[in-house]
């Protein structure tokens, strides 16, 4: 587990953790946090297909996620996805999940590979 600072796609942002005891997390859990209800993202985003480098996202998924580049969006709840640029044309899902210690929240992501035809992130 590393602690204050993690490389993050596209930026390296502090006071943030994120859980890497064991195999990497591939799933998106469930937003069941009342926040959740003000948040938009695509329903089926917890059906995109990952392995423990990329996850195939629809062009329509993509265009409904959110994209934060410079920061992490506010309100830390299981669940929440949102996109960040990389290097040239490379797209990162990444996403807040469970992790072990209490207070803190773990953050997932994965390189995009879109299915379908090109699309204006």
């Amino acid at each position: 587990m590393r602690t204050s600072l993690i490389q993050q796609p596209g930026a390296t942002l502090p006071f943030v953790t994120t859980y890497t005891a064991g195999s990497p997390f591939n799933e998106i859990p469930a937003m069941t946090d009342p926040l959740g209800r003000h948040w938009s993202q695509p329903a089926d985003i917890r059906e995109a297909p990952m392995d423990d480098d990329h996850v195939l996202l629809t062009v329509a998924q993509i265009d409904a996620l959110p994209v934060y580049d410079r920061g992490y969006p506010s309100g830390c709840y299981d669940g929440k996805c949102w996109l960040r640029h990389g290097n040239g044309d490379v797209f990162w899902l990444c996403w807040y999940h469970p992790h072990p210690k209490p207070g803190t929240i773990g953050i997932g992501s994965r390189e995009v590979l879109v299915i379908g035809e090109d699309h204006g992130v």
